[in-house]
């Protein structure tokens, strides 16, 4: 849930990272189950994004297996591409390139 946080803002044209998140897991998600998860911003506290996220299981309608609240936080534009970057070469020198 925490990527579908970062991806709420993402779309907004926001980068962020998550400051705060706390998530109550109800049931079991089986192995090969489909999970539908959904996370939305729930308002805006200075520089900070509350958000909720929730994890259901084969129906988007069924009762929620997981529920999530975080706080995110909203990096610069300049710091988020250096850090996608920094990843790249990252992943090309663990992968031998």
């Amino acid at each position: 849930m925490g990527e579908a946080f970062a991806w709420c803002l993402y779309f907004q044209r926001i980068p962020a990272v998550t400051a705060r998140i706390e998530t109550s897991f109800h049931q079991p998600i089986p192995i090969g189950t489909r999970p539908h998860i959904r996370a939305w911003i729930t308002g805006q506290r200075r520089k900070l994004f509350d958000a909720r996220a929730e994890v259901r299981i084969d129906n988007a309608n069924g009762p929620p297996a997981a529920e999530s609240t975080a706080v995110l936080y909203p990096v610069p534009r300049q710091q988020s591409a250096d850090r996608r970057i920094q990843w790249r070469l990252h992943e090309q020198h663990s992968s031998g390139s």
